[in-house]
């Protein structure tokens, strides 16, 4: 069987020191025409390649590309980002002085769909990022795009709210 990308897999026996058994793979890339076949977990957010060989001996097809064109990737993911701590150091007059603020706290959900990407960021901001049917679903390349675009929206409003 040709292995593309976008296939599903599900690792049947341990792979080195990975061991994700039962856990299901996507292929997300192709390198050396096939030589190096690279995985993502996404429920698990690991990732790693293998040659054809290991792939045969430890992970087995889920679904074949043509299913997955019709049952289009459909996951919500949900984060919470903990505040932290920034430290300032301000210098005015020759005296240096440090400041500390706590930053905001951020939730953010990732929806997948199809060849769509949302990114909503605290339930007010939301940017989506779409591919052309035409041209090749990029997981991460629509994370960012979408991320970027929600980011802009908060940006753009707090710019208006400490200009008034």
């Amino acid at each position: 069987m040709k292995i593309e990308v976008g296939m599903k897999c599900r690792q049947t026996k341990v792979l080195g020191g990975f061991d994700y058994v039962c856990q299901e793979f996507e292929v997300v890339e192709l390198r050396n025409n096939g030589d190096a076949i690279i995985l993502k977990c996404w429920n698990k957010g690991v990732g790693f390649g293998v040659d054809p060989k290991e792939f045969s001996e430890h992970f087995k097809i889920v679904e074949e590309k043509e299913e997955k064109e019709e049952n289009k990737l459909n996951e919500v993911y949900t984060y919470e980002a903990l505040p932290y701590v920034v430290n300032w150091k301000v210098t005015h007059n020759g005296e240096t002085t440090y400041e500390t603020t706590d930053s905001e706290e951020f939730t953010y959900k990732l929806i997948l769909n199809g060849n769509a990407t949302i990114f909503i960021l605290n339930d007010e901001f939301k940017g989506v990022a779409k591919c052309l049917p035409t041209d090749t679903y990029d997981v991460e390349k629509g994370k960012e795009i979408a991320y970027l675009k929600a980011q802009i929206k908060y940006c753009k409003k707090k710019l208006k709210e400490l200009s008034k």
